[in-house]
């Protein structure tokens, strides 16, 4: 397994129904294989929009098991996920905004004033997306059994462990804020990493 995209597919069809995130703040979970299906639903959304795949797809959200669901089905649906500091100014966001050339940029609802206000600055032009982080699911209609949806993203514009999956930027405290690409096998080498570090098994 060389990608995030090979680790979902083998993971939901071996234990689709073991919780693999769990929100204790508000008791909720998602399944190895409810991910699975909710990354097709992405890529459907995304394709449905225009939106290429390995295009920059941005997320100015608060933490919780909504962002964790973008932020991994982005890069296993071989885009490359961009998180915005929520802590930016007006200027340093819309100049991260222009300088990561996000296709979309999905925003929660207490993100949507400081993000408005941002885009008045900025020179290009993106697919704005505001979601529910409380919501149980992603964007979209979910139409997708777990073979069905393991078939789609099979489908999809292939990956490879130098192919970039993360773009971060730094908080820009000392000038203006620098972007920082990592690859899919960076990502999964620094998993193995702090799985062998704290001796963690699939149980």
């Amino acid at each position: 397994m060389t990608t995030l995209r090979d680790v979902m597919l083998h993971w939901a069809r071996q234990q689709p129904e073991k919780p693999l995130l769990l929100s204790p703040e508000t008791d909720l979970q998602i399944t190895y294989g409810e991910l699975l299906q909710q990354t097709a639903q992405l890529v459907m959304a995304l394709q449905d929009r225009g939106i290429r795949p390995g295009a920059h797809i941005g997320l100015y959200v608060q933490n919780g098991l909504q962002t964790s669901r973008l932020f991994l089905s982005v890069m296993a649906a071989g885009y490359v996920v961009t998180p915005f500091n929520l802590l930016s100014s007006r200027d340093q966001l819309a100049w991260v905004l222009d300088h990561s050339d996000c296709e979309a940029v999905f925003f929660g609802q207490g993100q949507r004033a400081a993000f408005e206000q941002a885009c008045t600055q900025t020179k290009r032009s993106f697919h704005g997306l505001e979601i529910d982080t409380d919501a149980k699911t992603l964007p979209g209609q979910s139409l997708f059994s777990v073979s069905e949806s393991a078939a789609l993203l099979s489908q999809c514009a292939p990956l490879g462990a130098q192919d970039p999956a993360l773009l971060m930027y730094t908080s820009g405290t000392t000038g203006t804020p620098k972007g920082v690409r990592l690859t899919h096998e960076n990502l999964l080498h620094a998993a193995a990493s702090v799985s062998a570090w704290h001796t963690l098994s699939p149980d």
